[in-house]
């Protein structure tokens, strides 16, 4: 089986369905319109939106590195498939959490609810989840049963995932995927809370990417997440004809919530940011990156 993950879509403006969108549209609006339409705003400066937008935290730094490491772990495999060296691999995830950690700002630095150097804390974070990968059963069955294979690995494709589900564009971008005689496997590499529910919808998603962008049949796709914290948890996700048959349906209706917040649907242009209202759960404002713009607002 040949995969053709170069699947190329036109440009347009017109916003994309993402679980990720969706969800930070649904958590706050104003939050939303920062992080998306920062650039029209016209009470302060595009130069600090985008600063605010850039900061990272610590989960979003362990998440991202984890996935880093994971990548780094599998494209090794692809050149040689020599045993880990675990000393080897653990100065490898400390050069990468080192050069992450100087190369972003920490919203728990800018807003100075820590003031500590934390790069110690983030490595072994990171450093856990590591080895709880190696040690996974996922991890073994890769190396069992898809290093024949290795030459068609998808691992973190070139672009944001691009598809259209009914017509309509959508973003679902995996982090690994390989076939063995004719079926396909999709894992998802999770470092947070576990939430079954809410991250099936998203492999889901990714099994539709799949099919659309490389002519795999659904019925032949197994979406697996793989949670990398204490309940270290391994589910493979079994898809039933009704998680298909209504999951364009639900997706053309948030689709269409989005669409209500934009004057010009086609130009992804947005309503004012008065129409984008502020979240009421004090908790989520505690720890937005955009805080100090919203204490300013009117």
């Amino acid at each position: 089986m040949l995969l053709n993950h170069d699947y190329k879509y036109p440009f347009t403006y017109i916003l994309g369905w993402s679980n990720s969108r969706y969800e930070q549209f649904c958590l706050c609006k104003r939050k939303y319109y920062y992080h998306r339409y920062g650039k029209y705003d016209t009470t302060h400066h595009s130069s600090k939106i985008n600063q605010l937008k850039d900061l990272t935290s610590l989960p979003l730094a362990k998440g991202t590195i984890v996935h880093d490491v994971i990548k780094g772990i599998l494209s090794r495999l692809q050149r040689t498939e020599s045993p880990i060296d675990k000393d080897r691999l653990k100065v490898y995830v400390h050069k990468l959490t080192k050069e992450y950690y100087e190369k972003n700002t920490f919203s728990e630095h800018h807003y100075k609810s820590r003031t500590d150097n934390f790069i110690d804390a983030l490595f072994e974070e990171v450093h856990q989840r590591i080895v709880l990968f190696v040690n996974s059963s996922s991890f073994s069955f890769i190396l069992e049963k898809a290093l024949p294979v290795k030459n068609e690995w998808i691992i973190e494709p070139g672009g944001h995932g691009e598809t259209r589900i009914e017509g309509m564009k959508a973003y679902c971008k995996v982090d690994f995927l390989f076939p063995i005689n004719g079926h396909v496997f999709i894992y998802d590499w999770k470092t947070g809370k576990s939430s079954k529910l809410k991250h099936k919808r998203q492999m889901i998603g990714y099994s539709y990417w799949a099919s659309e962008a490389l002519g795999i049949s659904k019925s032949n796709i197994t979406p697996i997440i793989v949670y990398l914290n204490s309940a270290h948890e391994e589910n493979p996700i079994k898809l039933f004809e009704n998680d298909i048959v209504h999951f364009p349906e639900k997706i053309k209706t948030e689709t269409r919530l989005m669409y209500d917040y934009c004057t010009n649907i086609e130009k992804n242009i947005p309503k004012p940011k008065r129409a984008f209202e502020k979240t009421d759960k004090i908790n989520i404002c505690m720890y937005c990156n955009f805080r100090e713009l919203c204490f300013s607002d009117e």
